[in-house]
């Protein structure tokens, strides 16, 4: 073993050049491995919690010295508000790991009024070797740190190592691998009869730089994405775990909160050209962590590396799950699980997948935002990698997005969004996100029923985790009259992405057009219970107008109007608003949102849907019709639901109506 002593006289947080951290610390009795986010002691290993692990670091780098409340905080969470109490919750739990007396203190002293300092001598390791307990209770030597790349039939001690595999080969970007096996003497226990549920937490980005956030990001999306083509795995949305960024929650209440089996968690460095990815998984039911690798390869070779490991331990995977059985130790569900599919190899420039992983953070903000500089970026990318499919994926997802959301009109949006689905898919059949664009072009614009729904199970056979995919896929049976089919779709979404109030929403949705009020308001309200949102969703008051109380639904929508988050915009609740005010008998005030509407529409040639409900609610039905004409001439995407819009019931006998539901292929 190589040690470098620490003088008390470095300067604060600068214990090394900027780059790579080293492979392990000597804090007193304790060795602590800030990439695999552990401490031992007496070759007794103990897990930290990522977040507690960037604390301990940023101590270690300035050790001897006093680290003020502000500087910690900037340090460990970045840009992030974060409050005092989070910093003394967690100093309290790195203080209970490390065995520390805040009163009598050997490693993290309290200076009042002015911070913390790490008072323990600190040693820098370069190179170690440590002994680990052996699944037979003796000690095994642990791999060197670093390494070259190695592969061995120990490490798939469970179902989830096999997870953990295909993860490390999903984010291989070439250099050294090195690798870690934990104890497994208390294996994970599911059921062979449903699916292993994994979490795959934000990596965190240790640069503290936000403008490297997009890069940490985007791999842990490819991670979701890799992971959910295993049909045995249901891999939960990162809408969800989102929550959990920066975190310093014990790993159980995570996996209590988001209903699963195991925990994906790491950590992203870039250093000049070079970039190194730590992950590990945690069995959250025992809390046993069951495998940890970590990867440093050239920025150069990230996605050629990628794929070549990615296919090797992919093959490998098959290899060893030939004749596998719990005579072995192993879990059922493993000896009849198949490997997760091999990655196809592909190449791209660098600096293309940089500019594709920023496009992919403004698609993901675009719902909220608006229009934003995500085409800009996809297109970029493909000026330098004309043949780079996801670039294509992207821009195709942008537009469909843009359309959805009212940004950009749908004669415009839709032919650009088919277009760039259509090469993309062209370059690559295998992109789920391509057929859900295709999907969605072919729902709202073409009106092609059997095309989309062809497209949205294509979709959900290569990522049957994804739940956008589910939600989208609910919203056209549900407007095909498929209630049954379209509530078991909306249900899975939710136990993917269990946090998000989008899907909730859409299940709400789904249960209301079905006139089953009763199970819509019920889970509505229970994205209020869940804390996802601070007052009612628009929805209640829908059910409240469908139901016929009718001074309810205007109470309810004046609680929720305008909406903050955009998923329908305030001209639909603003039409339900009127049709309401309608039925209540208040029929000047729902002239005057009629009047709105008009000049609205009029102004910026908008969409004349909303514009027929309202008229419908007042009961002038020629009115009502006139509008939903030129609705149809100007492709509204809302067309999709004349078959099943509750509130255009009085409508569906005239013959105008027949004639509009036959052209959209409604007939």
């Amino acid at each position: 073993m190589t040690a470098t002593n620490l003088l008390p006289s470095s300067p604060p947080h600068e214990i090394e050049a900027p780059g790579f951290e080293r492979a392990a610390y000597q804090l007193g009795e304790w060795l602590f491995e800030p990439e695999l986010h552990r401490i031992s002691r007496q070759g007794a290993p103990h897990h930290l919690e990522p977040k507690l692990s960037q604390l301990l670091l940023f101590l270690v780098r300035g050790a001897g010295h006093v680290a003020t409340k502000d500087e910690i905080i900037d340090g460990v969470w970045g840009t992030r508000f974060v409050a005092d109490s989070a910093l003394t919750r967690a100093i309290a739990e790195l203080r209970r790991a490390l065995g520390d007396d805040a009163h009598h203190p050997q490693y993290i002293e309290t200076i009042p009024k002015r911070g913390y300092r790490l008072k323990a001598s600190v040693t820098a390791v370069d190179d170690i070797e440590l002994s680990m307990p052996s699944p037979d209770g003796g000690n095994a030597p642990s791999p060197r740190l670093p390494s070259t790349a190695q592969s061995s039939t120990e490490t798939l001690r469970t179902r989830f190592a096999l997870v953990a595999l295909s993860l490390g080969a999903l984010i291989v970007t070439g250099g050294y691998a090195t690798s870690q096996r934990f104890s497994t003497s208390h294996p994970v226990d599911i059921a062979a009869t449903r699916s292993l549920r994994l979490a795959v937490l934000p990596l965190d980005n240790l640069a503290r730089d936000p403008n490297q956030d997009y890069f940490a990001d985007g791999l842990t999306e490819a991670l979701i994405t890799h992971l959910a083509r295993d049909g045995a795995l249901q891999v939960i949305s990162r809408r969800s775990v989102e929550a959990f960024r920066s975190s310093t929650l014990p790993t159980r209440e995570i996996a209590e909160a988001l209903g699963v089996d195991g925990i994906v968690e790491g950590s992203v460095l870039r250093a000049d050209d070079r970039v190194r990815i730590t992950v590990q998984l945690t069995d959250t039911a025992s809390d046993t962590h069951l495998w940890a690798q970590s990867y440093e390869r050239q920025m150069s070779d990230i996605l050629t590396l990628q794929s070549e490991v990615a296919n090797a331990i992919t093959s490998e995977i098959g290899t060893l799950l030939t004749g596998t059985s719990t005579a072995r130790g192993l879990p059922a569900w493993l000896a009849t699980s198949a490997p997760p599919p091999a990655i196809p190899e592909q190449k791209v420039d660098p600096r293309a997948y940089e500019l594709f992983l920023k496009g992919r953070q403004g698609l993901d903000a675009c719902d909220k935002q608006g229009p934003n500089k995500a085409d800009e970026l996809f297109r970029q990318a493909l000026e330098i990698a004309p043949d780079y499919a996801p670039a294509y994926a992207g821009l195709a997802q942008y537009y469909t997005r843009l359309a959805a959301y009212g940004y950009l009109p749908p004669e415009q949006a839709f032919p650009l969004a088919r277009a760039a689905a259509d090469k993309a898919l062209a370059l690559d059949d295998t992109l789920g996100e391509a057929y859900l664009a295709s999907a969605v072009v072919r729902f709202n614009f073409d009106w092609d029923w059997q095309g989309a729904e062809q497209d949205f199970r294509r979709a959900l056979e290569l990522n049957p985790s994804d739940a956008m995919t589910r939600e989208r896929y609910s919203v056209l049976l549900t407007c095909m009259g498929r209630f049954d089919e379209a509530a078991a779709e909306a249900r899975r979404a939710v136990e993917l992405d269990p946090l998000n109030r989008i899907a909730r929403v859409g299940l709400g949705w789904v249960y209301m057009n079905a006139r089953k009020h009763t199970e819509s308001l019920a889970e509505l309200r229970r994205i209020s219970e869940l804390g996802l949102a601070d007052t009612p969703h628009g929805y209640e008051g829908w059910n409240y107008a469908l139901m016929g109380n009718a001074e309810a639904a205007v109470v309810s929508l004046e609680q929720r109007w305008p909406m903050p988050d955009g998923y329908f915009d305030n001209e639909t609740h603003r039409s339900v608003m009127g049709w309401a005010l309608a039925r209540a008998g208040r029929s000047e005030e729902a002239r005057e949102i009629a009047r709105r509407l008009e000049e609205q529409i009029t102004l910026t040639d908008g969409d004349a849907y909303s514009l027929a409900i309202v008229y419908a609610g007042l009961g002038e039905n020629d009115n009502a019709l006139d509008a939903l004409e030129r609705a149809f001439a100007n492709r509204s995407p809302n067309i999709v639901y004349l078959r099943i819009e509750p509130f255009f019931e009085q409508l569906q006998a005239d013959p105008r109506y027949r004639r509009l539901q036959q052209a959209a292929g409604l007939g």
